[in-house]
Order: structure tokens, then C-alpha cells, then sequence
């Protein structure tokens, strides 16, 4: 379709570039000037709730906590090692995974104390918490606990608001880092854990503090507790006694509320552990976002051709929700005020510049289409009850066109299959993908070395002549189906063979019988021999003949003969009574195994046909004064015919190809014309079953007939 465009379509583009870009710079101005973090701030935790997992069960971590309720039972604070040394005990014999103190244990004041307090802790992977002193220096737990504990430090990174959203990663002070205290916790959970010096870490903060599972330290002190709250998970040690201070305020606390720090440091600990860090974006995709959605505002106001409330407010909405959705499955916090800032910028600054504009652009093009498709009349209605009414005639005609081109695609035999310039597909009917089995990809089709066309290629039972045309921006793809071709050329080629190949000898022999009769005076008994070759030779050339139909009739589903229930043992027995006489004529040995109720609905003379080519060719392939075993079984559903011989065996390409017309054992010295295992599987095939052969060289074949059982009457 060739139509002008309009003049002032380009600057339309530039304008939504433009707009948009002033609209980013306007929300930088508010950003730079103090506006809208605070704002940012506050939705970022708003999100964090809203998207709430709900996942708080089974939590690796419990926590110890010295309320109230131990401080007045056992005395104020601080404790001492001892008792501590009793709440370490008690959960290492508990069988707790670690255990973290957010205590700062620096000095010492009683070595028998701190003795029994390393004593509890040896063994159990340890934390404590450490803090800078007044002139810089850490306070670090006593050289006496022992090098499995591990000091760490316990503190918040806490906002302009008072909320602890980040932890550092390590602290350093006076030439000694040490890693977080929920850091070095959550190592006791994973410890591949990597320590990233000075990284910025943002837990999730979830499960929330409150929802941590605590129990009171007197509790475990005087025994009164379930072992089974600490077996296997990570045990914190903490205050939470009223005036205690060790308080922080996190974006899932109650209400940003302090909780005490103990249940902060359990509560990031397993957003560590579990991997679920906020990510903020950086400021160039914040930027690019911001611009994106911009100039997106702009493009959805030139196709409304105004201002549309419910369509900014649906993206307002979209904005909300995909903030929602990225911090609950990708945590990641996504400057949505800054976002809505841009929108709602954006949108005030484009309305009124050009209104107008916008919707003479759009009656161009509502114009240009009217007349592409030849619609009458073709002038754009300037009211928009007008237009609407156009448009909806306009789309009418374009799905009565898509649904009468859809009717005949669907309707092919033949498949058909478009693809863009990428590879990617465009159209394609169901016959492609019924007939590939699947949508075929170009790079099936393109990499292949055949440079015909059609392409013919096999698809599973399939053969398929795929034409390929290249349309410059794409290409396309034509599939038929050609199996019933290619099987009626070979039917040919084989009755071309059986002709010119097969029939000649036997042919040729009668004729040269015939030439000696006719030219030579015989004795009697000379003509007696010529007569019976004669006749040897045409009952050879009648059986193969005979064979040959059978094969047709079996293969192309049109055997006349009817079924009948019969038992596949007695069937098989009354002809090992007939083929007994040839096996000792070899001086060999027929070994039957017959079961009893191995019945099955059949045609009996081809199951006479069956047993004779394969017991006829384990009499053939076996040395004399070996034997031949044959075995009639039955399983759950099937009957089985088993025959094994002993012969010289057959290679693995043979047995591949063994039942294919016409093929013979490379090296084998027997006569035959390679029709009798053919026909056997073609009786099996027609009879719902299936034959398998076992074979190998210098150590015999066993070829297992098995074929669906009936149920005893």
C-alpha cells in the first residue's frame, strides 16, 4: 500500500521524544531538591507489604529472647557468662544448627565463667556481636570463647526516616573487618555463602521481625520448653527486655515500630539465606524507564487523539501492579512515585500543545486506509461518533478478509508455513503442524545440503516434499504429503524387481527344459528328470507369485479371510507334526514347549504360514544333529511364539533389515527368494502384533512372534 504521509508526522515523533524528555527532567529537579525520595522511600516499604509472600512457615531460625519475664526471674541485666553459658548448653543439646549472640560479650570478668561459656559453645558454629568503642576499636568477644566463634558486627545502615532497609556487609575499623551478624548467621545455613566487603546488602526483611519464633530465656532456662522448637535451626540470642535500646525500625515491622534487634538481625538472616535481597535499578535504567514510559504516555495520547483518564489511570494501575509483581518474584524495587511523577508530567505538558494536532494525524490515517481498502465513501467523518462508525465498518472488512483466508488454510491438505526475515513464524495452518509434527523451524529446512526444490524429507512415518520459496522479506513453505507415493513407487519398483529379476531364472529355466525336450530324443527316464524340473520350477515360480499377492493383499489391509478364536498351542503342534518329517530328514531335533490357554482370535492359515517359514528357516539354517527349540507361552494380554535355532547366526545390519522384501543374509549359500520373513511380519502387522528377532553371530537367532491373547471361553 502506497499513501503520503503526512507532513508533520515527524515532528509529532520529535515532540513525544521531547515532551518526554522534559517531562524526565522535571522529575529529576524534583528528585534533586529532596521531593520525592521521602515519597520514594515510604513506597518502597508500602510494596514490601503489599507483596507479602506469606511464606513464614517453617522458619530455620528461632530466637532466644531475654524479656521481661527472664529478667525478672533471674535478675537484671547484664547476665553473666554463666547463665548464658546454660542457654548455649541447652540449645546444643537441642541439636541446634548454630547459634548467634547479638551480645556484645567484650572483657572479662570471671575466667571460670568464661571457661564453661566456651566450653558450651565448642562444637556449635557461634556468632557474637561486636561493636565499636567510643574511640574507634572494636569490642570483641574474649579471646577465651574460642576461634569458632565469630565476631560480627550488629549494625543497621538507618534512613533519613529512621528505618534500617540496608546492612553492610563488613564494617572495618583499626585494620580489622568483620562480617555482618546476619551475614555470618546465614552462613550457618548456606555456608557457601560469599562475604562481599563493603557490599550494601537489602534484605526482604521476610518473615516479618514479629513473625520470628521466639522463645523466653527462662523458659529454656528452667527446662519448660519443647527441644523440638530449636532441633536443626539457627538459634539468636538477644534482648527484648522493656529499656533494653537494642531496637531497630524495618520496613516489615509492625507498623515501623522498633522491634528488637535480635528479631531485625533473625528476620534479615533469612533473607539472606534465601537469596531474597532487594535490588534497587540503577539510575541509567531508571532513567531509560522513565523516559520510555515518557514518550510511551505520548504515543497512547496521539492514538486516543486526547487526554484519556481511564487509559493513563489503566497504566497508573499496570505501573502498581508490575512494581507489585517485581518486588514479590524479582525483588526488585522499582522507583514507582518517580515513574508516576514522569506520567502524570508528561501527560499535563503534551495535552494542551497538541490536541489538535493529534487528531488530524489520526484522520489521515483513518483516511488513507478507508481508501486502501476501497471503501465508499472514503472521507473521514469529522465527529467521532463518525469516526468510530468507520472504524467499525473498517474492522469488519478486515475479519471477514482474515476469516475467509484462515477457512482456506485451514481447509489444505497441504501445509503452509510463513516466516518473517528473523525465522520467526508469521502464519502457518494446522496441516503444517499435523503433518511435521510440530511447527517446522526454517533452520529445518534452509540447513539442509539438498538443493532441490521441492525438498523431500522424512518426518517420522512421513515423507514429505517441502517446497521453499524465498520472498525477500521472509519465506514460504509449502508441505504435502507424498508417503502414499513414495509407497506405490516402491510396490513398483519391487514388482518391477520380482518381474524382470525374480521370475526370470525359474523362467528361464523351464524354457531351456523345454528346449531340451523339444530339440533331443530322451530316453524315458531323461524325460521323466526334465519333466519333474520343469514342475520343480514352476511350483517354485507359483509360490513366490503366490507370496508376492499375499504380501500386497497383508500390506495394503484387504486379506479376505475371517478370524476365528483358536488355540495358538494346538496350532502350532499340528504343524510341527508336518514340518517334523523335514527336520529328520536333516537328522534334527524339534524341541516344543507348549502352554495351555494361549487362545487368540486369528485367521488359521496364516498362522500356518507363520510357523512354517520360521520353523522352515530354523530347519534350513541348523547344522544336522542339532535340535531346534520352539516355545508357545502366554502373558498378562499376549501370546508368544518363540523359535531359536542354533544356526550361524545374523549380523546387526542383517537383522535391521531382515524382514525387508527380497533381502537375503549376505554369505548365506540357501536357496530362496527373500519373501518368507516378509510375509511373516505382515501376518503379525495384520494381526495387531509384533515380531522381534534375537541374534548373534556363530551362536544362533531366536525370532519371538507376540500377538494380542483373548480371554478363555
Amino acid at each position: 500500500m502506497a499513501t503520503d504521509q503526512p507532513q508533520n508526522r515527524p515532528r509529532n515523533r520529535l515532540n513525544s521524544v521531547i515532551f518526554g524528555a522534559v517531562a524526565v527532567a522535571l522529575t529529576g529537579f524534583l528528585w534533586a531538591i529532596g521531593w520525592l525520595p521521602p515519597m520514594e522511600r515510604t513506597t518502597g516499604d508500602l510494596l514490601l507489604r503489599a507483596s507479602a509472600s506469606g511464606d513464614d512457615h517453617d522458619v530455620p531460625i528461632v530466637a532466644i529472647l531475654i524479656d521481661d519475664d527472664a529478667v525478672e526471674r533471674y535478675g537484671p541485666l547484664p547476665w553473666s557468662r554463666a547463665r548464658l553459658a546454660e542457654i548455649a548448653a541447652a540449645s546444643a543439646a537441642s541439636g541446634t544448627r548454630g547459634i548467634v549472640l547479638d551480645l556484645i560479650l567484650a572483657g572479662s570478668t570471671d575466667p571460670e565463667a568464661d571457661q564453661a561459656f566456651a566450653e558450651a559453645l565448642d562444637g556449635i558454629p557461634a556468632a557474637i556481636a561486636a561493636a565499636f568503642d567510643r574511640d574507634g576499636t572494636w569490642l570483641l568477644p574474649n579471646d577465651t570463647l574460642g576461634e569458632a566463634a565469630i565476631p560480627a558486627h550488629a549494625y543497621g545502615e538507618v534512613g533519613p526516616d529512621g528505618v534500617v532497609r540496608t546492612i553492610s556487609a563488613t564494617k572495618q575499623g583499626h585494620g580489622l573487618s568483620l562480617p555482618a551478624l546476619s551475614l555470618a548467621a546465614a552462613r550457618f545455613l548456606r555456608p557457601e555463602l560469599a562475604i562481599e566487603p563493603g557490599a550494601s546488602l537489602r534484605p526482604e526483611f521476610r518473615p516479618a521481625p514479629q513473625n520470628i519464633p521466639s522463645l523466653s530465656a527462662a523458659a529454656v532456662l528452667d527446662g519448660s520448653y519443647d527441644p523440638n522448637e530449636i532441633a536443626g535451626r539457627v538459634v539468636f540470642v538477644g534482648i527484648s527486655a522493656t529499656g533494653a535500646g537494642d531496637q531497630f525500625v524495618v520496613p516489615t515491622g509492625p507498623r515501623h515500630a522498633p522491634v528488637p534487634g535480635v528479631l531485625a538481625h533473625a528476620s534479615a538472616t533469612i533473607s539472606i539465606a534465601q537469596g531474597r535481597l532487594l535490588r534497587v535499578p540503577g539510575p541509567w535504567w531508571s532513567l531509560a524507564a522513565a523516559l520510555l514510559l515518557a514518550v510511551g504516555i505520548q504515543v497512547i495520547r496521539d492514538r486516543r487523539g486526547a487526554f484519556d483518564l481511564a487509559a493513563f489511570a489503566t497504566v497508573a494501575a499496570g505501573l502498581v501492579l508490575l512494581a507489585m509483581v517485581a518486588v514479590r518474584f524479582s525483588l526488585l524495587l522499582i522507583p514507582v512515585t518517580s515513574l508516576l511523577t514522569v506520567a502524570v508530567v508528561s501527560a499535563l505538558l503534551r495535552e494542551t500543545a497538541e490536541s489538535r494536532s493529534a487528531r488530524k494525524e489520526s484522520g489521515h490515517l483513518l483516511k488513507a486506509v478507508l481508501d486502501h481498502v476501497g471503501a465508499k465513501p472514503s472521507t473521514v467523518p469529522r465527529t467521532a461518533a463518525g469516526r468510530l462508525d468507520a472504524l467499525r465498518r473498517l474492522q469488519d472488512r478486515v475479519l471477514d478478509e482474515d476469516a475467509t483466508r484462515k477457512a482456506l488454510l485451514t481447509d489444505m491438505d497441504e501445509g503452509v508455513v510463513l516466516w518473517d526475515v528473523n525465522g520467526k513464524i508469521v502464519l502457518a495452518n494446522p496441516a503444517a503442524g499435523r503433518l511435521w509434527g510440530g511447527m517446522p523451524e526454517l533452520a529445518e529446512i534452509t540447513q539442509t545440503s539438498d538443493d532441490s526444490n521441492p525438498l523431500v524429507m522424512v518426518r517420522g512415518p512421513r515423507t514429505l516434499a517441502v517446497g521453499v520459496t524465498d520472498l525477500g522479506r521472509g519465506h514460504l513453505a509449502i508441505l504435502r504429503d507424498v508417503s502414499a507415493e513414495r509407497t506405490l513407487e516402491k510396490r513398483r519398483q519391487e514388482m518391477q524387481r520380482l518381474v524382470s529379476h525374480e521370475l526370470k531364472t525359474p523362467l528361464a529355466s523351464i524354457a531351456g527344459f523345454g528346449e531340451n525336450l523339444e530339440r533331443y530324443e530322451l530316453s524315458g527316464d531323461e524325460q521323466r528328470r526334465v519333466a519333474s524340473l520343469i514342475r520343480g520350477e514352476a511350483q517354485r515360480l507359483q509360490e513366490m507369485v503366490t507370496v508376492f499377492l499375499d504380501l500386497e493383499q497383508l500390506g495394503g489391509g484387504r486379506w479376505d479371510g475371517a478370524t476365528e478364536a483358536l488355540n495358538l498351542g494346538h496350532q502350532v503342534a499340528a504343524r510341527l507334526e508336518v514340518l517334523d518329517a523335514a527336520a529328520n530328514a536333516r537328522q534334527i531335533t524339534i524341541m516344543p514347549s507348549i502352554d495351555d490357554g494361549c487362545r487368540l482370535q486369528a485367521v488359521p492359515a496364516l498362522l500356518d504360514r507363520v510357523v512354517d517359514n520360521l520353523v522352515g528357516n530354523a530347519i534350513k539354517y541348523t547344522d544336522p544333529g542339532d535340535n531346534i527349540e520352539i516355545k508357545v507361552s502366554r502373558s498378562a494380554d499376549q501370546v508368544h511364539l518363540v523359535v531359536r535355532d542354533h544356526g550361524p547366526g545374523i549380523s546387526p545390519e542383517g537383522q535391521a533389515r531382515v524382514f525387508d522384501r527380497f533381502y537375503r543374509v549376505p554369505g548365506s549359500e540357501k536357496t530362496g527368494a527373500g519373501l518368507g520373513l516378509a510375509l511373516v511380519k505382515e501376518v503379525v502387522d495384520w494381526h495387531g502384533g509384533c515380531i522381534t528377532i534375537e541374534s548373534e553371530i556363530g551362536n544362533g537367532s531366536a525370532f519371538t512372534v507376540s500377538l494380542p491373547a483373548i480371554e478363555e471361553v
